[in-house]
């Protein structure tokens, strides 16, 4: 039972990134020579699959409330586990927000920089 639980895990994590697995490489030299990009990908996989682990486990939770049967102490676990799932998910909502902040602030600040960098020769224009 745990590998057919095993093995359905792995298919729905990989399953959940096809523009990665399908995603061609262009040029393997370049792959990861801008580390922006790598902690992109990394980050973007990690949030991904905390996403369906916090997903299973709500589904998890609400499957173990449904089967309770008016058990206060399974009603209670069920409960519990449905909490720490939300929880969890809330979080994992929050730190990609913060994330893809971060990243959008330091792409802003790159193109001020490059912005205010350029010289523009306006005297010599028709």
């Amino acid at each position: 039972m745990k590998k057919i639980l095993l093995i359905m895990v792995f298919i729905a994590v990989f399953s959940l990134m096809p523009k990665k697995a399908l995603g061609a490489i262009t040029d393997p030299v370049d792959l990861f020579n801008k580390t922006e990009e790598a902690i992109q990908s990394v980050t973007s996989a990690l949030i991904s699959v905390g996403a369906f682990v916090a997903i299973f486990y709500i589904i998890t939770g609400g499957i173990k409330y449904m089967l309770a049967a008016g058990n206060p102490t399974k009603q209670a676990e069920a409960t519990k586990t449905l909490n720490s799932a939300i929880i969890g998910f809330a979080l994992l909502i929050t730190a990609a927000s913060f994330f893809v902040f971060f990243i959008k602030l330091i792409e802003y600040d790159r193109f001020t920089e490059n912005f205010q960098n350029a010289q523009l020769n306006i005297e010599n224009t028709p």
